[in-house]
């Protein structure tokens, strides 16, 4: 959810939200209201009903703490409030940042004000079931994002929070599973952590002498700071997310470790982006699917950079990304997948693949074999453990790790970095946070210089656009022209239990819809196994509560997997930043990805048929198939052949069509051409003498799959010729005489 009208008049904003708001009990209705409409549940399980009780008051709480929501509280307690070409105009003016839909509002505002006329009903208080249930349809299914966006929020907010936890596990009857999965694992050891540098509280400054500053943890971060440790050099890492060791939590199993909950979203709510927020970045709460560069798909992308202009011939080769794909291998050890650790929910796509013609593919994962982990918590692997743990307790010449540090601004003095400012935030409140792993002491929310004779910034995609914008670089290319890979899932009911919250998470892809020759015309997707936690799974069904409430008690019989689209490079793309230093995502799909897109959609559909389901869901609002206001059968198909004509509609409209995406890259891109890009072939931002980018943003489009493998292989050749190059201008070559 985004940000629902958290930019209206800047600071007059938390005066404006008080005036408006309900009293305290009326507000208290109002959730109840929300919370009973959107988890209808009517059995008589005491456990379900207790479990129900303490949800209710707990979302409470975080709602009276949660802007954004406040402000759609303010707009639907008095429904009459969205008829006002006001609120209207704002939400475009501030929250979108674009032109009004001017055409489309009368007639929107129309159909509202007509379902007022015939219901007589002005709250929601008063509303029956069905009056609800057709009022938010109306918002849900409207012509203005305006209307879509609310009708979306609140209900993407109330269910996630209504079948997260205990009510989930209860209604979708899967036991205990996950349910320690953020009690900290009391066997984990902490070590002992020490730091050569101090803080100043005078001067608000951290003193200390620093070769290097890697701002984010992700793979390009953790790969850097730890090649340049063991180098010698004197080395810090910052990262906005917070610290816990390898194997305390299962940075899986929910949405606790990702930016905003996971509820970021782009700036019209479209697409969900789900960004890692903790040290070891996405790698910590990804699935480590491992796409390695030699692969062609993702060899050919960076052929056609060569053809493109972009990088020489003799940069990024074949033979440099194979020798530094070696290194990385070294330290992660990838495994390939076993074929008896494919799960009943890998399977569905693996045999529907198959009768479709398809060739199924098993992934390289960077986790543990079943039984081999160290942990209890977890299988998974991440960039803390195989690169700056053992450096941070290097007590000679310590890496120095400073979490939930967000970087505020790179210090510049006639295009050399001299240090960043960043601000301490709160960290995640869990018994295995490190607050203050190597003592320093930091004050929370008060700005702290740092200074060193490098700046490398590896902070993702859009970390690293926001940074560098905010620190005042005007280059124009700065986050144009970012690609995501946008994902939509297909789901499908089946009579037997498919339990897909058991065994290897992803095991199985498909790979055969991927262009690996870029001069004939492309499909390009692939399709990937998903499973969804039973809030994610309710969020993404469509239809009326009651038809949500009815499929996922049947969570156990239902599988999915989803269209990854390697969508088209376009410069409307890009990232900005607000007056209040917001990071702010402007995002949309081509007409040929719509196209492919659809194409890919229809796909899965019958795939998911071959693969044994009785029936398909399409995680849309859009009207597709069936009627929205009832209680079942909308967008739900029953026949194989139904598949395309489903699909021919689909706009993938914001907030009808639900979208996610976690690959942005290329908002920074490398080019030996300074009017293609804003890094040169060195990874140094153009105009500067010593500010480095090592990370996803630095491709020049898409890498072709799941990037992280491809990310940690060109950050190795980054440090690689980094470290060479230092050691020539230490140590210039000598002529030697014959005489």
């Amino acid at each position: 959810m985004k940000n629902l009208l958290q930019k209206i008049l800047e600071k007059k904003n938390k005066a404006l939200l008080k005036l408006l708001m309900p009293s305290y009990e009326d507000l208290w209705h109002l959730h109840n209201v929300l919370f009973d409409f959107f988890l209808p549940y009517e059995g008589e399980d005491p456990k379900i009903i207790s479990s129900i009780k303490q949800s209710k008051k707990t979302q409470y709480e975080q709602l009276l703490i949660n802007e954004p929501v406040k402000w759609i509280l303010v707009l639907i307690s008095k429904p009459k409030r969205l008829l006002r070409s006001g609120w209207i105009n704002i939400y475009y003016k501030y929250v979108e940042k674009t032109k009004p839909p001017y055409s489309e509002i009368k007639p929107s505002v129309k159909k509202l004000e007509e379902f007022f006329e015939e219901s007589k009903k002005y709250s929601l208080l008063q509303m029956s079931y069905n009056e609800k249930l057709r009022f938010i349809n109306i918002l849900t299914s409207s012509n203005i994002n305006f209307y879509r966006r609310i009708g979306s929020s609140l209900r993407v907010y109330y269910i996630v929070n209504a079948y997260k936890g205990e009510v989930g596990r209860l209604i979708t009857d899967i036991g205990e599973y996950k349910k320690d999965a953020f009690i900290a694992d009391p066997k984990i050891k902490i070590p002992e952590f020490k730091s050569n540098l101090q803080y100043d509280q005078k001067f608000n400054e951290i003193q200390g002498d620093l070769d290097y500053i890697v701002v984010g943890t992700g793979p390009s971060g953790c790969l850097v700071a730890s090649e340049l440790h063991k180098n010698g050099k004197k080395v810090a890492i910052l990262e906005s997310g917070s610290f816990f060791i390898p194997g305390t939590f299962d940075g899986r199993a929910g949405l606790d470790f990702y930016e905003d909950k996971g509820f970021r979203t782009t700036m019209d709510g479209g697409v969900f982006v789900l960004n890692g927020s903790a040290v070891g970045g996405g790698a910590t709460v990804n699935v480590d699917m491992a796409f390695e560069p030699s692969l062609n798909t993702i060899r050919s992308r960076f052929d056609l950079w060569h053809e493109q202009g972009y990088i020489d011939s003799d940069f990024w080769t074949h033979e440099d990304l194979q020798e530094s794909h070696t290194k990385v291998l070294s330290r992660l050890k990838t495994r390939q997948v076993e074929p008896e650790e494919v799960n009943l929910h890998n399977n569905i796509l693996k045999e529907g693949a198959e009768l479709h013609g398809l060739n199924a593919s098993y992934y390289r994962l960077n986790t543990y074999k079943k039984g081999e982990s160290p942990y209890s918590r977890t299988d998974k692997k991440g960039p803390v453990e195989h690169y700056i743990l053992q450096p941070m307790q290097d007590h000679n010449n310590p890496l120095t790790l400073i979490p939930n540090a967000e970087v505020l601004n790179i210090k510049m003095n006639k295009g050399r970095a001299m240090g960043v400012n960043f601000k301490v935030r709160y960290p995640e409140d869990y018994s295995g946070i490190i607050k203050d792993p190597f003592g320093l002491n930091l004050p929370q929310n008060k700005t702290i210089s740092l200074k060193a004779k490098n700046i490398i910034i590896a902070g993702g995609n859009l970390g690293t656009s926001s940074l560098l914008k905010s620190s005042g670089f005007k280059n124009d290319m700065i986050g144009k022209g970012f690609v995501m890979h946008p994902f939509m899932l297909v789901l499908g009911l089946f009579d037997k239990k498919i339990d897909n919250h058991i065994g290897t998470q992803s095991s199985i892809y498909i790979g055969d819809y991927l262009t690996s020759n870029h001069r004939l015309p492309k499909v390009d997707f692939l399709l990937e196994s998903a499973s969804a936690r039973p809030e994610i799974g309710a969020m993404l069904i469509p239809g009326s509560p009651k038809q949500v409430l009815k499929i996922i008690e049947k969570y156990r019989h239902i599988g999915g997997f989803g269209v990854l689209l390697i969508e088209e490079m376009q410069k409307t793309n890009r990232i900005e930043k607000s007056k209040d230093s917001v990071p702010e995502i402007f995002y949309s799909l081509s007409d040929n990805d719509i196209s492919r897109f659809r194409f890919g959609v229809a796909e899965a559909i019958k795939i998911m048929f071959k693969g044994g389901a009785k029936k398909v869901i399409i995680p849309s609002f859009e009207n597709l198939c069936g009627n929205p206001d009832s209680d079942t059968g909308f967008n739900i198909l029953d026949r194989i052949e139904e598949a395309d004509k489903a699909v021919e509609n689909l706009k993938f409209r914001p907030n009808e069509t639900m979208l996610f995406a976690a690959h942005m890259m290329s908002g920074a891109k490398l080019s030996k051409d300074p009017k293609k890009g804003c890094i040169d072939q060195d990874y140094k931002l153009y105009g500067t003498e010593n500010v480095f980018v090592v990370d996803s943003s630095v491709f020049p489009s898409s890498v072709g799959a799941n990037p992280m493998e491809t990310i940690y292989t060109t950050s190795q050749i980054f440090v690689d010729s980094h470290l060479n190059k230092k050691k020539q201008k230490k140590e210039p070559f000598k002529t030697v005489s014959n005489e």
